[in-house]
C-alpha cells in the first residue's frame, strides 16, 4: 500500500472512509522500511521492517485495488495497521 498507494473505500478502526494515499515508491527501501516501523508502533505493536523486505515488496508486480483493499482489511484484523 506504501509503495503504490490507495484509493477508495476502505475500513479504519471500524469506520469506512473514502480517500486517496498516493504512492510514495520515491522514498528509499531505507526510508520505507523506517516509516512503517514507527507507524507500526503508534497504536499497536510495533513490527520491525528492514530495507530488504522493502526491496522485495518492490520487485512484486503491483496488485489490484480490489486486492490492495482485501490486503488492508487483512493487516488491520491483525492489528498491524488501523
Amino acid at each position: 500500500m506504501v509503495l503504490n498507494g490507495i484509493s477508495g473505500r476502505i475500513m479504519v478502526d471500524g469506520e469506512q472512509i473514502l480517500g486517496i494515499m498516493p504512492p510514495v515508491d520515491t522514498l528509499s527501501d531505507e526510508d520505507i522500511a523506517s516509516v512503517l516501523t514507527y507507524i507500526t508502533g503508534l497504536d499497536h505493536k510495533q513490527v520491525a521492517y528492514t530495507a530488504a523486505e522493502i526491496k522485495t515488496v518492490r520487485a512484486q508486480p503491483k496488485i489490484s485495488p480490489t486486492d490492495m483493499a482485501a490486503q488492508h482489511a487483512a493487516l488491520a484484523a491483525k492489528k498491524i495497521v488501523p
